[in-house]
C-alpha cells in the first residue's frame, strides 16, 4: 500500500498541483483567480530557476550511480534539484500567504511529494531540499514583484494586506 502511495504522488504531484489551481480559478472569486495566478507563475519560476541550476551544476541520478530499486522508470536529467518538489512548494508558499488552510495541506502534500521522490528512488535528500529552497524563494520573489510589475493582479496584493491584519 506505501508504494502505491509513494509512486502515485512521485509520478502525479504536478498533476494534482495544477488540477488544484485550476479549480481555485474556476470556483474561485476575482482574488482567488488571481492568487491562482500568482501561484502559477511561481511554479513556473521555480521550474526555469531548477533548469538554471541544472545546466550550471549536473547532479547524476542515484541509479545512474547506483544499483538502487526504482518503483518508476528512470530519468536521464539532472537529480539536483527536484523539479516536482519546486513546483509543489512554489505553488503551496504562494498559496499559503493568502489562504493559511488550503497552504498548509498543500505544504504537507509537498513534503508528501519530495519523501516519495526520494522513496522512488528518483532522488537523493538533498536534491528535494533544493527543490524545497527554489520553490520557497520562486514564491517570495513573485509575491513581492506581483503587485509592482503586474498591475492585474493588484487584487492579490490586496488580499495579502487584509489578510495580514
Amino acid at each position: 500500500i506505501l508504494d502505491s502511495i509513494m509512486v502515485f504522488t512521485a509520478k502525479y504531484s504536478p498533476y494534482i498541483i495544477a488540477s488544484v489551481l485550476f479549480l481555485i480559478f474556476v470556483l474561485g472569486n476575482k482574488s482567488s483567480k488571481s492568487l491562482s495566478i500568482i501561484a502559477a507563475i511561481s511554479g513556473v519560476f521555480a521550474l526555469l530557476l531548477n533548469q538554471i541550476i541544472s545546466a550550471l551544476y549536473y547532479s547524476p541520478r542515484p541509479s545512474m550511480l547506483y544499483n538502487v530499486t526504482l518503483l518508476l522508470p528512470p530519468s536521464n536529467d539532472a537529480s539536483f534539484p527536484s523539479d516536482h518538489t519546486a513546483l509543489a512548494f512554489a505553488v503551496s508558499v504562494a498559496i499559503l500567504s493568502a489562504n493559511k488552510r488550503l497552504g498548509i495541506l498543500l505544504i504537507l502534500f509537498s513534503l508528501l511529494t519530495g519523501v516519495s521522490r526520494v522513496y522512488c528512488g528518483l532522488h537523493y535528500p538533498v536534491d528535494i531540499l533544493g527543490g524545497m529552497v527554489t520553490g520557497i524563494t520562486s514564491a517570495a520573489l513573485i509575491r513581492r514583484t506581483a503587485h509592482k510589475y503586474m498591475p492585474a493582479l493588484e487584487e492579490y496584493s490586496l488580499l495579502l494586506r487584509r489578510h495580514r491584519r
